[in-house]
């Protein structure tokens, strides 16, 4: 499914990064509840062991234990007594709402933060095309920025930034 073994998302998809703010038990539920959006798990489809888990991240088993118990209490993830942790039938849907509200999130203050700095919506534009363009170079997926930069939105008409201070100012 979508080009990566289900034995492999621990090391691709899961990646943690100690050094970043976000809690480690949160990064695991977010890498879970994106894989599951994206169609990596499937609903019925059983995750890793919390034990595999730990060990491939290097992390305490208490931590990926908390990070599934979440999910469950979130109704994406199902844990069945002996058998493991499975994904819920109509977790995907779920898990996308809950995706996209994070990452609406996550611009809304990246966004906020540039106008704060001044930043018009063209210069605004020009970062976040810059950014999607690096992120998608280390993830290898020119298809994302092409789709992006040739979307009808990012098409309007460029004014130069002296006809842009001539309307702020009224001459």
């Amino acid at each position: 499914m979508y080009g990566c073994r289900k034995d492999e998302l621990v090391t691709d998809e899961w990646s943690i990064n100690p050094d970043d703010p976000i809690p480690i038990g949160e990064q695991i539920a977010y890498r879970v509840l994106y894989a599951i959006a994206k169609g990596v798990y499937l609903p019925g489809d059983k995750l890793p062991t919390v034990r595999e888990t730990a060990v491939r991240l290097k992390v305490n088993p208490n931590t990926v234990s908390k990070a599934y118990r979440d999910l469950e209490r979130d109704g994406i993830l199902i844990s069945r007594r002996g058998s493991g942790v499975f994904v819920r039938e109509g977790a995907r849907e779920t898990a996308r709402a809950r995706r996209q509200a994070m990452v609406l999130e996550r611009f809304e203050r990246a966004i906020g933060e540039a106008l704060d700095a001044g930043l018009d919506a063209e210069e605004i534009q020009e970062v976040l095309v810059e950014a999607l363009q690096r992120a998608a170079h280390l993830r290898r997926d020119d298809d994302v920025v092409d789709a992006f930069v040739h979307r009808p939105w990012t098409n309007y008409r460029k004014q130069s930034r002296a006809q842009a201070a001539r309307k702020k100012g009224g001459a």
